[in-house]
């Protein structure tokens, strides 16, 4: 009995412990996680885990409000893999322009060993996260009065890939995509849309992971990609060259290449001695995308 009771109160002690954040070796308290916890993860006071259903299943996203969202343009930050969304805004801070520069702000999850499904194919067929984010973007315009004609797509790594793709099967959904380190993947005679986008593409010369040349496992280079959207675009032979002068915390050089006469703007931004994630001044990158979506809101 005397036995029983000293089992009992060691499991009480335990349980305290546990319920502190501590354990019978170190009694020390452990602070609270910041934010709160959802079926998104951790998320902080500021966000909402949203959801959204169709023939793709269920797709989960972070949302993050400007103070007005009445016809609020709209940013969709699409992670990396392996990524989440709470990774790609560590990185690219996506959720601060939500507040400085007024946007609704949606990070959604993807899935997968490429984290979205970011094939082109020639099918037909809608892919499963070209269908989610349709559906995200009407939860984003009829729920939270987000602004249809001012639909952009911010992509890295694969999230890029995914950019892409949606330039490639729902150009017709957005105002612009911008994409850093990830260009078509998958065959690119199987990209053949109705219409063109805008696109700004940023890419570090000296990637090793998604390199500039491309990869011999179906990752297209960025010269073709951006080959192939001047043809779909529509425009000349001939670009404007300039220097993004502070792009990078480190000071490497950074030059932009905007061709002409496009029925759709289509930037392409390379980094010298860069690699897969470049380090941005992120006053910079923001005003860079701010600059963008000014230009071509629809």
């Amino acid at each position: 009995m005397k036995s029983s009771k000293n089992l009992q109160l060691s499991l009480l002690a335990t349980l305290i412990l546990s319920a502190c954040g501590g354990s019978s070796s170190d009694s020390k308290p452990v602070p609270p996680p910041a934010g709160e916890a959802s079926a998104c993860g951790t998320i902080s006071t500021t966000q909402t885990c949203a959801a959204v259903d169709g023939a793709f299943g269920k797709g989960l996203y972070i949302l993050e409000k400007p103070a007005n969202t009445a016809n609020a343009p709209i940013l969709i930050g699409l992670h990396g893999a392996p990524g989440s969304p709470n990774e790609l805004n560590a990185y690219l801070h996506v959720t601060d322009m939500a507040a400085s520069e007024g946007y609704l702000v949606a990070l959604p999850f993807g899935a997968g060993n490429w984290g979205w499904s970011s094939q082109i194919e020639n099918d037909g067929i809608l892919s499963k996260d070209s269908q989610f984010m349709q559906a995200l973007v009407d939860d984003l315009v009829e729920k939270h009065q987000g602004d249809r004609s001012r639909v952009f797509v911010l992509g890295y790594s694969a999230g890029g890939f995914m950019a892409y793709q949606l330039a490639c099967e729902i150009p017709e959904q957005f105002a612009g995509l911008i994409s850093i380190a990830g260009q078509i993947r998958g065959t690119i005679e199987n990209c053949q849309p109705a219409t063109g986008v805008a696109i700004h593409h940023i890419h570090g010369l000296s990637d090793l992971d998604v390199p500039f040349e491309g990869r011999a496992d179906g990752i297209a280079s960025v010269q073709e990609t951006m080959t192939h959207f001047a043809q779909i675009n529509r425009c000349a032979n001939n670009t404007e060259d300039w220097q993004e002068a502070g792009l990078t915390t480190d000071n490497k050089a950074a030059n932009t290449a905007a061709y002409q006469g496009c029925l759709n703007q289509l930037k392409l931004t390379t980094i010298e001695r860069t690699g897969h994630r470049p380090a941005f001044e992120m006053t910079v990158l923001h005003n860079l995308i701010g600059a963008f979506i000014s230009e071509h809101e629809q």
